[in-house]
């Protein structure tokens, strides 16, 4: 994994071990998952089931919810406008986020996104670019998507236990 120097320092030891260990568990997930087609090829999931799954198996992750904030494309006027999208990612007890599926990016790895102070170069990008607002969620069916992160979660544990496994030697 490629790290950026420059963020590196704006985010805790904490936050970079808690980053690297769900990175490892979505490794071991995905290989899971493509072990058990069957099983797991019919499932289809969400920022919020995803982020839900996670915090079942890695509690110390405080779940959030609300919006996340990008900038329209150039209009015919010239000009762009703010948008938001419903959202949840993860919060780390030092303040960063982890966001596992951030909205228009296609990623394997969970992001790990530093909190700015003050009015640096990175100050408008990053954790600013998320709003916590519970509220703004009310309309999605929370008991289908509590349904869809046990399953996700389950299969993180699956994982977690498959890889943990001796591995044995073939004679």
């Amino acid at each position: 994994m490629i790290e950026n120097g420059t963020l590196r320092a704006l985010t805790t030891d904490a936050d970079n071990r808690l980053w690297h260990r769900l990175c490892l568990l979505v490794m071991m997930t995905m290989d899971y998952m493509s072990n058990h087609r069957e099983e797991t090829e019919k499932h289809i999931f969400e920022c919020h089931a995803i982020s839900m799954a996670v915090n079942l198996v890695m509690p110390e992750l405080k779940l959030e919810h609300g919006r996340v904030w990008g900038i329209s494309p150039l209009t015919k006027g010239g000009r762009r406008h703010l948008r938001s999208c419903d959202h949840s990612w993860l919060r780390t007890p030092d303040g960063a986020i982890i966001d596992c599926y951030p909205p228009g990016f296609l990623v394997l790895d969970p992001v790990l996104i530093p909190v700015p102070v003050g009015d640096g170069p990175y100050t408008a990008y990053a954790a600013n670019m998320y709003e916590v607002d519970e509220g703004s969620l009310a309309h999605l069916n929370w008991l289908d998507i509590k349904r869809r992160a046990e399953v996700l979660s389950s299969w993180i544990q699956s994982a977690k236990q498959e890889a943990e496994k001796p591995a044995t030697s073939v004679a």
